[in-house]
C-alpha cells in the first residue's frame, strides 16, 4: 500500500493523492523554465518503487533532504498503477525485484504505453545488477545502497535538475508570475476534479 512521505502523512490515501494533484499543478509552472541556462534547483516529484521496509524508509529520507517529494509503493502492481495514473512524476526510483511484477516488466509497460510518465526517467536502485540484462528499460542504474551522491548524479544528469543551495526553496528567478485566476491550496475536496459528488 501507499506510503506518503512526511510532507505526505497527514490524512489518508485519497488526500495525499490530491495534494500531489495540487503540487503538481503548481509545479507545471516550474516545468515551463527554459533549460538554456542549465540544469536549476526544482522540487522534484518522484515515485519510490521499493519492497523491503527499511531500503524505502532510508530512499525517502535521502530524497526529503535534497527536498524532493515522495510517493512510495511496495510492489509492481501499486508501482505500475501510479507511474500509469494522470500523476506525472519527475523521476521514478524502482527496485529491480518487486512482488507481483518486477520492475523490469513495470518499466517496460510505462515505456510501452501511453501515459503521463511514458517519457520519464527510471532509476534501477538496486543490489541485483548482475541479474539485470540489457536491454533494458531504465535511463539509469544505481547499486545498492543508495547514497545522496548517487541519487543527486542520476537526477542532474536526467532531469535538468542541480542540488539546492543552502536556503534555497524553489527555482529562482521565477520568470512566470501566477496568474491571478489560479485555484490556492485552499481548494475544497468537493472542487478536485477526482471527487466523485
Amino acid at each position: 500500500d501507499m506510503s506518503p512521505s512526511s510532507s505526505d502523512n497527514e490524512g489518508d490515501k485519497a488526500n495525499a493523492l490530491l495534494r500531489v494533484q495540487r503540487r503538481r499543478q503548481s509545479s507545471r509552472r516550474l516545468s515551463q523554465i527554459n533549460f538554456t541556462d542549465g540544469p536549476v534547483f526544482r522540487p522534484l516529484d518522484v515515485l519510490i518503487c521499493e519492497d523491503h521496509p527499511v531500503s524505502r524508509m532510508v530512499m525517502e529520507k535521502l530524497l526529503e533532504k535534497l527536498r524532493c517529494r515522495t510517493i512510495t509503493v511496495s510492489n509492481g502492481g501499486d508501482a505500475m498503477r501510479y507511474a500509469m495514473s494522470e500523476i506525472k512524476f519527475d523521476i521514478i526510483m524502482m527496485e529491480f525485484k518487486l512482488p507481483q511484477f518486477n520492475g523490469e516488466d513495470v518499466a517496460r509497460m510505462i515505456r510501452e504505453t501511453k501515459n503521463a510518465n511514458a517519457h520519464t526517467p527510471i532509476v534501477a536502485v538496486t543490489g541485483y545488477l548482475n541479474q539485470l540484462q540489457a536491454p533494458h528499460h531504465f535511463d539509469a542504474l544505481i547499486e545498492k545502497p543508495p547514497t545522496t551522491s548517487k541519487l543527486t548524479d542520476a537526477m542532474c544528469r536526467l532531469c535538468q535538475w542541480k542540488v539546492p543551495a543552502p536556503g534555497q526553496t524553489t527555482a529562482t528567478p521565477n520568470p512566470y508570475p501566477q496568474p491571478s485566476g489560479l485555484r490556492t491550496e485552499s481548494l475544497r475536496w468537493e472542487d478536485s476534479p477526482t471527487s466523485t459528488s
